[in-house]
């Protein structure tokens, strides 16, 4: 099948009447298959971009939103189609924005970066934000797609953790007893507490160096309370550096899955106590 437009237009006689038509003719064929082509295309994006859950977005190259398939709720589309994206990133995270844009047109290659959005109520919402480049028949890159899916409440579990485990450390390495994780079956240390110098004479370093430190330090008599299976908490005796045997309370419990795979063990702070015949 072959597509034709066709135009009239009328030519006059001397005296100004209409003396005939001049029809011109047009194969726009190929034309009409393009257009076709635009119009399916389109409604398969529009078909997954408004049923997917991430915003996207359909930028030019000077970041210039042209389509965007849902806002956030304090905005509408007619609010941000037209203007640039970066006037919707707070100004400390433009930088990182536009490098990100930059990589994209210069490499034709995905590239990704999280972004701060400040709500109308001041609230902050984080974005993981992926671009993708739109090429033409030739590879030069036209135009940029912008994925986003809301991480906040993974920022905010994530910084969470951050201020426990910060927490943790600060309580433990200015502990006097030392505390010392260690993973099963493999028996590293995972951390050990800087008390480890005054307790035992031996750095923390040198017990992530030699896993069966602790064997050595622990007078032989008193070795079986290592069984990681079962929560410990009792009296030891250990040989220190010097040669001198000092008394502890040990407590400690195995962290584990099931009793029969313990994956870690877990030490409370061990604590100088007048054990008969310690020295």
């Amino acid at each position: 099948m072959e597509w034709t437009r066709w135009e009239c237009r009328p030519w006059y006689e001397t005296d100004g009447s209409v003396g005939g038509f001049i029809i011109y003719t047009e194969v726009i064929t190929k034309r009409k298959q393009e257009e076709e082509k635009l119009r399916l295309s389109e409604g398969k994006w529009k078909s997954l971009t408004e049923n997917s859950p991430d915003h996207i977005m359909l930028l030019n190259l000077d970041y210039i939103i042209q389509f965007i398939n849902h806002t956030v709720p304090d905005l509408t589309k007619a609010q941000v189609i037209g203007k640039s994206n970066l006037d919707f990133i707070p100004t400390e995270y433009h930088q990182v924005a536009v490098e990100c844009f930059k990589r994209v047109i210069g490499s034709g290659k995905p590239d990704q970066f999280v972004v701060k959005y400040i709500t109308a109520k001041g609230k902050e919402q984080f974005f993981d934000s992926r671009i993708s480049p739109q090429v033409d028949e030739n590879g030069k890159v036209i135009c940029l797609i912008s994925t986003s899916n809301n991480i906040t409440e993974r920022i905010r579990a994530e910084n969470a953790l951050r201020e426990s485990r910060d927490s943790f450390r600060f309580l433990a390495e200015n502990a006097k007893d030392m505390i010392y994780r260690m993973s099963l079956p493999e028996g590293h240390y995972e951390y050990v507490s800087p008390a480890s110098s005054d307790l035992f004479g031996y750095t923390p370093e040198e017990f992530y160096n030699n896993p069966i430190l602790i064997k050595q330090v622990i007078h032989p008599v008193w070795r079986k309370y290592l069984d990681p299976r079962s929560p410990i908490s009792s009296a030891v005796k250990v040989i220190k550096t010097t040669g001198l045997r000092a008394g502890f309370n040990a407590m400690a419990s195995a962290i584990s899955m099931t009793p029969e795979l313990p994956l870690a063990l877990s030490s409370a702070p061990l604590r100088i106590s007048p054990l008969k015949g310690a020295t």
